[in-house]
């Protein structure tokens, strides 16, 4: 089958087929004019129809429409008589294919009425799957695992996978103390990474050692085989290594030790299995902080998305020149002046990294202490774009009120000595509207909201179902949780917690001078719809189930309160907001 551009050629057949009396049944707004055709599927920036042809002859089209960044819904129809060949079926997949890799689609959702059973199974059956049956027509999604690049998670060896560093230190201190030389903390961190050739031969350099290199090599190998001899695995890494393999993610292992010293590990703990690749010190020539180690994994699988788990600096330092996403596992709580892409406390919390992939929301920091400063600065906006934006307001305002106030969008990021520094600028609604509508506008506005998680003298918290939205209708939210009013706002500094204590009286009636504190500990950037949000806990005084007024609002129905340990137990087993589980993961930090 052939796709091809619709054009005014194209009309008669789009107005012949958009008022078949089968795809009339099954649409909001009945028939259409040949006009409002041409209008809504020719004209209409915000859409693209593609003819599908078979044998060069017209034999149903493909519609895309823009409902957010890199989000389409999608629109199938196939003429009568070419009906009941299975052509629907391979349109609905060539087009969804054609939407992730032509479109870079990452998210394509379908509109269906339930009375269509007929196009419900064909979507189904096309990997599209049923999110949201409250409100007609039903809407399905496919979420593209084409567009998404594999996986692979890499795990240093000593420190990481075995409890190593304490014993490795003892090797580093004995060492020394053969040459009457105390050794320190400071010293050992700096040589956790590098090859032993490269220890020893810095170590003779710096303390003027009598013997050889190679004599000094065969002490302090001795020294460290005898403790790989009995050297215990840390805690939760079978689990974690048995979950990633489970969900057919790659696991790599590259460390600067020695090979022989490495294998014996693994095969005495029958983890070996796990690692579908493994590179050690005796396979490169410059050890950490050269990204080398990590640079020939990505050799071994190009195109792929890295994440590299190290207990030390030297580790972290070279996977990220070799451009890896890190994840600094810190059981101890240890302070490291270089910025990182997670740091975890358990092996367990890999689990709650991994979620985040899956749901395109992210952790960008997080931060004791959180401030949101606007800057004099608006988009770059050139005369073609101007006069697209112009057209989207003017077509929506023919269709419903809008209101073109002030937003307030996200610039920039700093994290200084513990406190978030977030630069944002405030903007026209109707430039957000507009690249919502057409995200090929490329205007680069962000809106910033907030959330929080209310938290009681039991521990307990406030989350409710969406309603009357269009997105995440159906899904469970912490509460309170809006976008920030720009009024929010003294000289350059906006009052983020402000507009928390507004949410989190009007959507729980419960006055604000039940506030102990609010803290804010994390933002968060749900990637699927291009939002931020500022995180914060919400400390009450008493407790929410003798101050709450109400069981549902506008935005808001089934309106709960839950312990959050029996909150984090369970969320795997119900619909919650994308945001609302990265704060809950961070929560359970």
């Amino acid at each position: 089958m052939k796709l091809k551009k619709a054009t005014t050629e194209d009309l008669s057949f789009l107005y012949g087929l958009r008022n078949e009396p089968e795809n009339v049944k099954y649409s909001k707004r009945g028939k259409l004019r040949l006009d409002e055709v041409e209008n809504d599927y020719l004209l209409n920036l915000n859409k693209k129809v593609y003819i599908a042809e078979k044998d060069e002859k017209p034999v149903g089209y493909l519609i895309f429409e823009n409902l957010d960044k890199n989000v389409f819904e999608i629109s199938v129809a196939i003429s009568v008589e070419q009906r009941g060949r299975g052509l629907g079926k391979l349109l609905l997949k060539e087009g969804t294919a054609f939407g992730i890799n032509e479109l870079k689609a990452e998210k394509i959702i379908a509109k269906i009425f339930p009375k269509n059973i007929s196009s419900l199974k064909i979507f189904q059956d096309c990997s599209y799957k049923l999110v949201n049956n409250d409100i007609e027509p039903w809407q399905l999604v496919f979420i593209s695992k084409c567009i998404e690049k594999d996986l692979v998670f890499i795990f240093d060896f000593d420190g990481v996978i075995a409890d190593s560093v304490s014993s490795l230190y003892d090797v580093y201190f004995s060492f020394l103390a053969e040459f009457g030389i105390t050794g320190n903390q400071e010293e050992f961190n700096l040589l956790n990474g590098p090859k032993l050739s490269e220890i020893i031969s810095f170590l003779k350099n710096k303390y003027h050692l009598q013997k050889d290199e190679k004599e000094l090599l065969g002490i302090y190998q001795n020294k460290i085989s005898s403790i790989y001899n009995n050297i215990k695995l840390n805690e939760g890494i079978e689990n974690i290594l048995e979950w990633l393999k489970k969900k057919n993610i790659k696991i790599a292992l590259a460390s600067s030790s020695k090979k022989e010293e490495i294998l014996s590990v693994l095969k005495r703990y029958d983890i070996e299995q796990y690692f579908d690749f493994i590179i050690t010190g005796d396979d490169i020539k410059e050890a950490k902080p050269s990204p080398e180690i990590y640079n020939t994994v990505r050799t071994k699988y190009p195109n792929c998305e890295f994440y590299v788990i190290e207990d030390s600096e030297n580790g972290l330092k070279a996977a990220t020149k070799a451009g890896m996403k890190t994840i600094f596992y810190n059981p101890d709580d240890n302070q490291l002046n270089l910025e990182t892409t997670y740091t975890i406390h358990s092996l367990s919390q890999i689990k709650n990294v991994i979620t985040e992939i899956e749901l395109n929301c992210f952790t960008v920091a997080k931060a004791d202490n959180i401030s949101l400063t606007a800057i004099e600065y608006e988009p770059e906006i050139n005369s073609i774009q101007g006069d697209a934006i112009e057209k989207l307001w003017n077509d929506e305002l023919k269709k419903r009120k809008l209101f073109n106030g002030n937003i307030v969008s996200y610039k920039s990021h700093s994290n200084n000595n513990g406190t978030l520094n977030i630069e944002c600028f405030i903007t026209q609604y109707k430039y957000f509207f507009a690249q919502l509508k057409n995200p090929e506008l490329n205007l680069n506005i962000t809106p910033i909201g907030v959330s929080g998680i209310i938290i009681d003298e039991e521990n307990n918290t406030l989350l409710a179902v969406r309603q009357n939205v269009t997105e995440y209708n159906g899904y469970y939210e912490l509460i309170p949780a809006g976008s920030i009013d720009s009024s929010k706002r003294e000289g350059s500094n906006i009052f983020f917690q402000n507009q928390l204590i507004t949410e989190f009286e009007e959507e729980t009636r419960i006055s604000k001078d039940n506030i102990k504190e609010i803290e804010p500990f994390c933002l968060i950037f749900d990637k699927n719809h291009g939002v931020y949000d500022i995180c914060s806990k919400i400390h009450i005084n008493g407790l929410i189930k003798n101050k709450l007024n109400t069981e549902q609002n506008e935005e808001y129905r089934n309106i709960e309160i839950m312990n959050l340990k029996n909150l984090l137990s369970n969320i795997e087993h119900n619909k919650y907001v994308p945001t609302s589980i990265t704060i809950l993961n961070n929560i359970d930090d």
